[in-house]
This record gives structure tokens, sequence and C-alpha cells, in this order.
């Protein structure tokens, strides 16, 4: 609006001064050049053209933003911070070993965990699910009420032999598993069930760094970013796969959905301007926290709500990709700025002046808007 009236006031005032000169018919001309040079074609197509193909160009690589104001967060980002399961690791955990408590035969613990991990999508459960084997839904029929709490487990009811069990599965305080019980959880990534606030089982399980886990860390090292890592697991396992990734400038274990976030405002309050990856439920309220956030590839339905950016295939290198194309994007809408103020800024003057006639000014027009779709169109490319 501003730009608009100060168009109309500067053709109005290029009329009166040649009117005023006795020259009114050169005034008219000189208004109309003015109107014609002015029309903010190319100043309103700058930013629009430029953001608009940087989004195209990245869904063609595999990630999809969900707003064009998520190209301009992700060229501001100072730190990148990752998720650990199913995020930095595979998404694909197997489950190695089984041991039972209270004479718990290995066939119902897992008959049990079967029953709760089929209400869940974490990578945890769906191991539980591949290595307990038999049908997952003949198991769940027999699982009433069951409930995951982000970030814990997952609780509910079965009937067995006619009494009804009280089932939990995850974390061992959330199962309420005794302190000497727990003597061996930090060996590995471990989940338990308790049965009506008994141990009746602890799973072991094995994950794998994704192949390009550690490549794209470097990647986003190099274009200057710091590192960190929130995640829920022990800290034994998140030093195990510390041990195969650069190192982390700020990295916190076993943390709760609320201590994610909690972690992630004390990174925002230093300034930072966080990019936050994950994949899992507990990973939304950090996900909506972040100034910019991406969902894996197959995450939880409510990451992939939360995030601003989704990547359509499970590739972490799609991140430091995400992050350069978006600066490059910027840097054009820069251009495109700049041209089309020093357009007008030299195309007035003449105008006023009465130097160029009509249809100069309307070829000028256009060459100015042609100039500014033909740079952003460089972001089309693949990045």
């Amino acid at each position: 609006q501003p730009f608009l009236l100060g168009v109309l006031l500067l053709a109005a005032t290029a009329f009166f001064w040649w009117a005023g000169m006795g020259q009114s018919q050169r005034g008219v001309v000189a208004a109309i050049n003015v109107l014609i040079i002015t029309c903010p074609c190319a100043l309103a197509l700058a930013a629009p053209a430029a953001l608009l193909s940087a989004t195209a160009a990245l869904a063609k690589q595999g990630v999809l933003p969900r707003s064009v104001s998520a190209i301009e967060a992700l060229a501001q980002v100072t730190m990148a911070v990752f998720d650990k399961t199913g995020t930095l690791s595979q998404d694909r955990i197997a489950l190695v070993h089984t041991q039972t408590l209270a004479a718990h035969s290995e066939t119902q613990v897992l008959a049990w965990a079967r029953a709760l991990a089929t209400h869940s999508l974490h990578p945890a459960s769906q191991a539980l699910l591949a290595g307990a084997g038999g049908s997952a839904d003949t198991a769940a029929a027999a699982a009433t009420d069951v409930r995951e709490t982000a970030g814990q487990g997952l609780a509910g009811q079965l009937l067995h032999q006619g009494a009804v069990l009280q089932l939990r599965l995850g974390r061992a305080d959330w199962c309420g598993i005794a302190a000497d019980v727990q003597t061996q959880q930090d060996a590995g990534m471990r989940v338990w069930l308790s049965v009506n606030g008994q141990a009746a089982a602890c799973f072991s399980l094995e994950e794998s760094l994704r192949p390009d886990a550690a490549g794209s860390l470097q990647a986003l090292r190099a274009l200057g970013l710091r590192l960190g890592l929130l995640s829920g697991d022990t800290p034994s396992a998140v030093q195990r796969l510390q041990a195969q990734l650069p190192t982390f400038d700020h990295s916190r274990a076993a943390c709760t959905p609320q201590e994610k976030l909690a972690q992630l405002q004390i990174l925002q309050n230093q300034g930072e301007q966080v990019l936050m990856v994950g994949d899992g439920i507990n990973d939304g309220p950090v996900l909506a926290g972040a100034q910019v956030s991406m969902a894996m590839a197959g995450a939880a339905p409510l990451a992939q709500v939360q995030a601003d950016a989704l990547l359509l295939r499970p590739d972490l290198s799609l991140v430091p990709l995400a992050v350069a194309h978006s600066r490059r994007a910027m840097r054009v809408l820069k251009q495109n700025l700049a041209w089309a103020l020093a357009y007008n800024a030299v195309a007035i003057p003449l105008a006023f002046a009465g130097l160029i006639t009509p249809w100069i000014a309307s070829v000028g027009m256009a060459t100015s808007s042609l100039i500014v779709l033909a740079n952003a169109a460089r972001l089309a490319k693949n990045p």
C-alpha cells in the first residue's frame, strides 16, 4: 500500500510539474510513463517466484515443505538437533533376547508384549511384533483399554485364564520395575514388561546406524551448523551411537517429551535457530517448538502433523541438501529484490523527466519481470 500511494503521488507530481511549465501533454505522458514503469510486477514476483521454485526443486528431491515459510526458516538455522531411534538409527530394530522373570514362559510374555505393541507405531513396538511372531491381530483383540504415553510406553488390560491382568510395556520406571531388577538395563536397549505391577520380562533390542547418518552430519557441520542430540533412550545406548558419529555440541539422553522441549528452549534462549529432525510420537512437542522441523519418512502421524517439512524417503542426506538449497533460495530472492529496486531507481527518474515513451516503459516493465522470473527459475533445477 505505501508503494502504491507513493507511485500515484509521484505520477501526479510529474503531471503537475510539466503542466506548471505549460507542457500539459508532456505531463500526461510523464505520468503515464511513471505508472507503467513502476508497475510492481518485478517487486511483487521477487519473493514468491524464488520461494516457489525452491519448494518445487526440493519436492522433486524428496523434501516436501508444508509452506514456503519453511524455506526462509531453513535458511536461517544455526543448529540441527536430531532424535536417535528411527532418525539417526534405522527404524528397524531387532529383538535379540528375551529374559523372563517371575516364572513366566517366554511364549507367554511375548504374547502379552505383542498384545500391547500392536497398538503402537514406535520402532521398539514394531520390533517386538516382528520378533514375537504369530498373529498380532489375535493378540490385539484380547488387549483392551490400551493407552500409549509418549516417551514412556503402553498400558492396557488383558483377560487371561479368567483374570484381568494389568499390563505395562516400555521404560523400566514406567513399568514400575524395582532398581535391583534393572541392574543390567544400561547394557543395551531394553523394553520392560510388567504384569499387575510385577516385572515379567525384559526384551533386549538392537539397532543399527543409518548408513548416511555420519556423512549427513558432516555435511551439516560443513554448512556451519552446530549439532545436537535429544533421545529418550538410555545414556549407554546414546553413547554407543555417538561413538560412530561426529561430535555433538549438545547431547541429552533419557529425555521425556517434556524434557526434550525444555532442552530445545534452553538452546533457543541461547540464541540458536534450531532445526529439529524426528520421527516418533514423543517428538511431537519438540518438533512443534523448533523454529523449523522435519519428520522422517514413515514417521508417526503426530510427528508428520507437527513438522514443517517431510522427508519423502528415509535419507538423512536430504537434510543438508534442504538447508543448502534454502540458503541459495534466499540469495536469489535478495538478488530479485535488488534488481527490482535498482530498476525502479533508474527508470522512475527517466519516466519523470519524460525521456522515454509509454511503449518503451511497457517493454522495460515486462523485461524487468522476465529477468526476475528467469533468475528464480534457476532454483527449479535439482539442488
